[in-house]
C-alpha cells in the first residue's frame, strides 16, 4: 500500500521539479534553468546577475524592469539549446541586451 501511494505521488510530481539545484552555477545547464519552477526563475537571474558581476560595483545593480525583459530571452534562447551552459547564456544575452540599451541612448541623443 505505501509502495503505490510513493509511486502515485511521484508521478504526480510536475515535472519542473526536477531540476539539479544542488549544481553550482557555473555547472548549471539551460535544460535545468528551464527545468526549474516558472516562480524561481526570475529569483535565479537575479541571483546569477549579482554572481556575473560580481566585484563589478559600478554594474552590480539590480534592474527589475530589466530583468523582467529577460527572463522569457533565456528561456526561449534555454529552450533551443538545453545542453548549453546557463551562465554562458545569461551572460551573452545581457551582454545584447545592454548593447540595445545603449543604440537607443545614442540614437535619443
Amino acid at each position: 500500500m505505501t509502495r503505490i501511494f510513493l509511486m502515485a505521488a511521484v508521478a504526480l510530481l510536475p515535472l519542473s521539479a526536477h531540476a539539479d539545484t544542488k549544481k553550482g552555477l557555473a555547472h548549471w545547464t539551460c535544460e535545468d534553468f528551464t527545468g526549474s519552477e516558472d516562480v524561481f526563475k526570475p529569483k535565479i537571474v537575479y541571483w546569477a546577475t549579482g554572481a556575473a558581476k560580481a566585484g563589478k560595483p559600478k554594474t552590480s545593480t539590480i534592474d527589475v524592469v530589466e530583468t523582467e525583459k529577460i527572463v522569457p530571452i533565456i528561456i526561449d534562447v534555454c529552450q533551443k539549446d538545453p545542453k548549453a551552459s546557463f551562465f554562458h547564456t545569461l551572460k551573452s544575452e545581457w551582454r545584447k541586451l545592454e548593447k540595445s540599451a545603449e543604440k537607443l541612448e545614442h540614437k535619443a541623443l
